[in-house]
């Protein structure tokens, strides 16, 4: 025995108790934080296909921060034609129901885009775009139905980068989706929807914010949802422009059914227990935030029966697709306020007015409108019977549109206010309104002032008021 201790004594040490091999960390794999018991080797967790601080790699082995994860319009169209008839599908659902967000994941995110880039990296993996617009929604809303909203208000900028968070982030494993969220950082002021509202900020972007059919009919409205209240904290804390969207703008897609009053966002729960708990530790004054929110909803109208796309920049092919939203939801509004939009030639909003029954109220100041416009619209108050009271101010309207709106006042039964203040209207186009107004019995009040008139315009124009009882004459 005391010759076995002398071998023993005389092996080298780190022959009789080895170390462990070293092993190197692939770039994707968490670096080990330690064994338990102090048991080795420990179990390495399953390689991530994003890196651990959360960011996407390029195909090139780059990494692509959450600023990036743009999609454009012109994207969600090919993606949406890609996979319509999964879209379309009732079986992720329940029968004769519309396929919502997460089944859109389910069935066509998920198998196809798997290798660690979102549906919007794909896309632009040569040159990742910056968003410029983000989008606040939930996840409850029919996917064609959202798609269609997206597309109102961006469709007419088809090259525009969006955030939408289920087409932004990849749509991996629970780690991978935490790791894009918290972009490793330790508050939500550090994660990646704090990040593209600075890079939208930068882009001179906006917010634009989408509610839904389900949020109204189930009563709790959008911003019962901590994430959606979150992400308006987010937009006014760094003076981000917000928009909400015209077909899910009352208070009761975004507040509820009781509307902004005794609203706090205090009451506002998460799918996720995990995310409750980190924007609940995160929120330092729950009454800014309350506050902050009904700010940005200050243009939300009380209720459905108001349609407001006010100075959303929407073309003709956005309000298009607009007004057929408001046919397919089906809407039926009383006053449709397009003021402050790019509608030159008025087409879409004039065919709308031909066959609708119900709008009474039609703004369309600040929208271009310019002579051809003005015929289309005149064309309209031919055959409808249901306008009351329309609004022209603001516009490119010269004589020729006027003699146009003059003709169709012949045969219309049913317009009371005229509103065409600051056009390009002269001595011409007074007299053609004028003559008009001699003949018509249905208009009340005539806004005319702020155009190029002269006293032998609003002569003309006083002469036929004098004689109507009642008749409100703005200006010249």
């Amino acid at each position: 025995d005391m010759g076995a201790q002398a071998v023993v004594q005389a092996v080298p040490r780190a022959l009789l108790f080895p170390e462990p091999p070293r092993r190197r960390t692939p770039q994707l794999e968490r670096p080990r934080m330690g064994c338990a018991l102090g048991r080795w080797p420990c179990p390495m967790p399953t390689p991530m296909k994003v890196t651990w601080d959360g960011k996407q790699l390029s195909r090139g082995g780059t990494p692509v921060e959450p600023g990036k994860w743009a999609i454009t319009p012109e994207q969600i169209q090919d993606l949406e034609a890609r996979f319509s008839s999964a879209v379309n599908r009732d079986m992720m659902v329940g029968k004769n129901r519309e396929t919502n967000a997460p089944g859109f994941v389910d069935a066509c995110i998920e198998p196809n885009y798997t290798d660690g880039r979102g549906v919007a990296l794909a896309y632009n993996d040569a040159n990742p775009l910056p968003v410029t617009v983000m989008v606040s929604h939930c996840w409850s809303e029919p996917v064609t139905a959202f798609f269609r909203d997206v597309l109102i208000v961006t469709g007419d900028t088809p090259k525009v980068g969006m955030f939408i968070c289920f087409l932004a982030l990849y749509q991996g494993t629970e780690l991978e989706l935490n790791a894009q969220v918290n972009q490793g950082g330790k508050t939500m002021n550090e994660g990646s929807f704090w990040q593209v509202l600075e890079t939208v900020k930068q882009q001179h972007g906006r917010m634009i914010v989408i509610s839904n059919k389900n949020e109204l009919t189930s009563g709790r409205g959008l911003y019962s949802r901590l994430w959606c209240t979150w992400e308006v904290w987010c937009a006014t804390e760094q003076d981000v422009p917000i928009n909400i969207h015209p077909l899910t703008g009352t208070e009761a897609h975004l507040f509820g059914s009781g509307g902004k009053r005794g609203f706090t966002a205090r009451n506002g729960k998460c799918g996720r227990e995990h995310d409750e708990i980190s924007i609940t530790a995160a929120v330092r004054d729950w009454d800014q935030i309350d506050k902050a929110i009904i700010r940005a909803s200050q243009s939300t109208a009380a209720s459905p029966t108001c349609v407001s796309a006010h100075g959303l920049g929407l073309g003709d092919s956005a309000t298009s697709r607009l007004l057929l939203g408001i046919q397919e939801e089906p809407l039926q509004p009383d006053y449709l306020d397009l003021e402050g939009n790019k509608l030159p030639e008025a087409k879409a909003v004039a065919d709308f007015m031909k066959v609708n029954t119900n709008v009474d109220r039609l703004s369309l100041g600040d929208c271009e409108i310019n002579d051809v416009g003005a015929q289309a619209l005149a064309d309209a108050l031919r055959v409808n019977t249901t306008l009351v009271d329309l609004f022209l101010s603001g516009n490119q309207i010269t004589d020729v549109g006027a003699q146009a709106l003059a003709d169709a006042l012949r045969a219309n039964p049913a317009l009371e206010t005229l509103d065409l203040v600051d056009n390009h209207i002269t001595d011409v186009g007074a007299q053609a309104l004028a003559d008009a107004l001699r003949v018509n019995t249905a208009v009340k009040q005539l806004s005319i002032h702020l155009n190029q008139i002269t006293d032998v315009g609003a002569q003309a124009l006083r002469a036929v008021c004098h004689r109507k009882d009642g008749f409100i004459l703005d200006g010249p």
